[in-house]
């Protein structure tokens, strides 16, 4: 071959290529790809040389950029790679001899990890994720929780989807009649086990001489089955369920007497053994020489607020405090933290870059008016005894804080997208404030969202970004919380977890507005909607779900909305009536999404913003990214609680952020 660019020799279906092609975008090297004349390993050629070995080519892609990751951030995360590659080339090998114990190696290590190494995709997960997915199609290999997780992350990251999206199908008959036998390199040794596992004591528990979480024990093989014998000490607080079992013989037994009721706080010594009830399959039983009991904190029964008996949800609200400790809130908890670990994993996974927003802000970015404002006027003003500053009958903001009228932020859309118009990619996550006093289940004054901005995307790019990243959530929490969500179906809303699948099962229905309510109007004699249907009108949430729980059975995008009805920065379509804008719309909640394509030519954007009766000057920073290389870019805005009602199936928007803000209620 001639010039700098190496030519890969290899087959499209080979998967060792197939991991060569991702680490090559992974460390944005280019490369060319050519079929071989005939079955071999993949070979990267030069114009007077060649290297041969899978690993060695890995290596070589990882090492191309000084500023590359993905050979890891340093010495030792590259020594750390360097094992899992050797691991990986001879341990997930074609065909495969110990891959369950190469699976169970591996979910030990990811249990509490994303990624093999470090934070990010290096050459290990590439390695090891690729022959792994290919394996578990052929139906080889069962994969546990985290493993499954890993795995998609790494399937979802931007490299590997640009490879793998292009790569032809490969069935299970074809994969063994042709697969060729991986090379591995001569430092791979046979067994290996990679560095480092995770450690079955909390390491941060030196205080209590050392602990093990429960669900460690719990999640163990076998339901917790395989550490029964094992010496082991837990702490926490006294519920209901059968996990600990205390001998009256035991140490420390009599400390627990009118003591020991719901809520009580205490570590347990003991031995794991199998538990003869059905729920579960071990116990922890405190009852021989070693074991022991200690109360940290005792409790009341007759004050204690949170009884065995079952309590509201509303009731709950009002002890916000101890509410963490119901199995309600515990799961929403659980998986909202799940959630939101998910959201930086996919952005990150997809090259975006986390943009940290302002709070305070002087622009309205929905153009409603309905912001809390910040001001010291009034403090200053009773502290000292005198009337607020006023000039021509209005407040003189000029001698307040910031020097101007100042507000909560609706939404770090603005500012995050002069971030997008510099670095091309990136999200915020934070909080966002509406001082709309509305009582309803479905919304707060203090919410989280999430933001994120693509430069040089349209309406379509945003539509297809929207849809992954809403699927990598739901599949991240059917695979990392799945004993939560089944207890969300029993308990909260039946169907929850066929519900979750089904979204995840086929692409989501997309339908212009003008057809939406087209199809309104022809469902409304029998939908008998409260709201009538006409062209301009916002939808509501009977309209939302009507078309995606009766229409399309299915989450729904609507997109190109009436330009009256939407914000000023969305891009006017070239019917002059309609913007550019969607809506992601979910069964069981409605809205749960929505987005747009950015107005990108000033003159127009001017213009949107005079017929919203904003003013342009207030502006002068947003409009500037029109006026210094202005390019098309989209984005759309999520609200964390409503991902997490879609996900949980509870209804009631207050019980799903830890400390809800509502008109009147701003309470802990």
């Amino acid at each position: 071959m001639t010039g700098r660019i190496p030519l890969l020799v290899g087959g499209a279906d080979d998967v060792r290529t197939q991991m060569i092609l991702v680490a090559a975008h992974a460390a944005e090297v280019d490369v060319k790809t050519e079929a071989p004349k005939s079955a071999a390993a993949p070979e990267l050629q030069f114009s007077d040389k060649k290297i041969t070995y899978t690993g060695a080519i890995l290596r070589f892609f990882g090492r191309f950029h000084e500023s590359s990751e993905v050979y890891g951030s340093s010495f030792y995360e590259s020594a750390e790679v360097d094992s899992w590659l050797d691991w990986a080339l001879m341990e997930l090998a074609e065909p495969p001899v110990r891959l369950e114990q190469a699976a169970q190696t591996l979910e030990k290590h990811l249990e509490q990890r994303v990624f093999l190494v470090g934070q990010r995709l290096t050459l290990a997960d590439i390695a090891a994720s690729l022959p792994l997915q290919r394996f578990q199609q052929q139906g080889l290999v069962q994969l546990g929780r985290a493993t499954k997780r890993w795995l998609g992350t790494c399937l979802a990251t931007e490299a590997a989807c640009s490879v793998l999206s292009s790569a032809p199908p490969k069935g299970k008959a074809a994969a063994a009649a042709t697969a060729a036998p991986s090379v591995a390199p001569v430092a791979a040794v046979a067994g290996a086990t990679p560095m480092s596992s995770t450690p079955l004591l909390d390491r941060y528990s030196s205080c209590v001489g050392g602990r093990t979480e429960i669900k460690r024990i719990m999640l163990a093989d076998g339901d917790g089955k395989s550490m029964v014998g094992q010496k082991v000490s837990v702490c926490g607080w006294v519920k209901t369920a059968r996990e600990v079992v205390i001998d009256s013989g035991a140490k420390g037994f009599d400390s627990l007497k009118g003591k020991c009721s719901t809520g009580a706080s205490m570590k347990c010594t003991g031995e794991v053994v199998a538990s003869p009830g059905g729920k579960q399959a071990v116990e922890i039983l405190v009852k021989d020489a070693g074991s022991e009991v200690v109360l940290f904190g005792g409790v009341d029964a007759k004050e204690y607020p949170l009884a065995k008996k079952g309590h509201s949800h509303e009731y709950l609200r009002s002890i916000a405090h101890l509410r963490p400790r119901s199995n309600l809130i515990g799961s929403v908890a659980r998986v909202r933290a799940a959630l939101a670990q998910a959201t930086h994993e996919f952005f990150r996974s997809n090259n975006f870059l986390y943009v940290h927003t302002p709070l305070i802000t002087a622009a309205d970015c929905e153009g409603a008016g309905e912001m809390f404002q910040v001001t010291t006027m009034m403090a200053e003003a009773e502290k000292d005894g005198k009337p607020l500053p006023m000039a021509n009958g209005k407040f003189d903001y000029t001698k307040d804080f910031f020097q101007k009228p100042a507000f909560l932020t609706v939404s770090g859309q603005l500012s995050v997208e002069n971030y997008c118009c510099s670095l091309s990619k990136v999200y915020t996550f934070g909080p966002t404030f509406r001082a709309e006093n509305s009582h309803t289940s479905r919304h707060l004054a203090e919410f989280w969202m999430i933001e994120p901005e693509l430069a040089f995307a349209d309406i379509v790019d945003d539509m297809n970004c929207a849809e992954d990243y809403l699927k990598y959530c739901v599949r991240y929490a059917m695979e990392h919380n799945r004993q939560d969500l089944e207890f969300f179906d029993d308990k909260i809303e039946k169907g929850l977890v066929k519900r979750l699948e089904n979204l995840l099962a086929e692409p989501f229905a997309r339908v212009t507005y003008t057809e939406a309510i087209d199809i309104l109007l022809k469902e409304s004699p029998t939908a008998k909607f409260q709201v009538p249907v006409e062209w301009g009108m916002d939808l509501g949430s009977e309209h939302e779900r009507h078309l995606a729980e009766k229409v399309f059975k299915k989450p729904t995008i609507v997109y190109n909305y009436p330009k009256d009805i939407k914000a000023f920065y969305m891009r006017l379509n070239e019917d002059n009536k309609t913007v550019a804008a969607m809506d992601v719309l979910a069964p069981a909640i409605g809205e749960v999404i929505g987005g747009s394509q950015r107005e990108e030519r000033l003159d127009v954007l001017d213009r949107r913003i005079t017929e919203m009766g904003l003013e342009p000057k207030d502006y002068w920073w947003y409009r500037d990214l029109r006026r210094f290389g202005s390019v098309p870019h989209s984005g759309f805005g999520l609200g964390f609680e409503r991902l997490i009602m879609l996900t949980t199936g509870v209804e009631n928007i207050r019980d799903v952020i830890p400390y809800p803000r509502y008109p009147g209620h701003a309470e802990f």
